[in-house]
């Protein structure tokens, strides 16, 4: 497995408007669990967001929770685009698709990081 230093993360749903971002990147790290899980991660993160525990750039209400749900869904499906615009950077993408496989590649990144004061 190759270890990437991350600069700087760019994190979205797949919208057309960051495609200048994927041109750039050295790498992408694309995040494929099974729809369970993701759906899962929602509804905790969501729930975290809520309670204050973890912070975001967006009021955690319940349309917002739906938009997520749709955006996994349109993912999972296809439907948003994402996988076709990704073809075309295939070899700097890195598709993690379990909590094991996540876990490895950011123990990586942090043992890389640690090195390197």
């Amino acid at each position: 497995m190759k270890i990437y230093i991350v600069g700087s993360i760019i994190e979205d749903t797949g919208r057309k408007t960051f495609f200048e971002g994927l041109r750039q990147a050295d790498t992408i790290v694309i995040l494929n669990t099974p729809p369970f899980i993701c759906r899962k991660r929602i509804i905790v993160r969501c729930f975290k967001q809520k309670l204050g525990i973890e912070k975001c750039g967006y009021k955690p209400n319940f349309k917002m929770l739906r938009l997520m749900f749709m955006w996994s869904k349109n993912y999972s499906t296809g439907a948003d685009g994402l996988k076709s615009r990704l073809q075309q950077f295939s070899s700097k993408t890195i598709t993690l698709r379990t909590t094991k496989e996540i876990k490895l590649f950011l123990g990586g990144i942090n043992n890389v990081q640690n090195c390197n004061p």
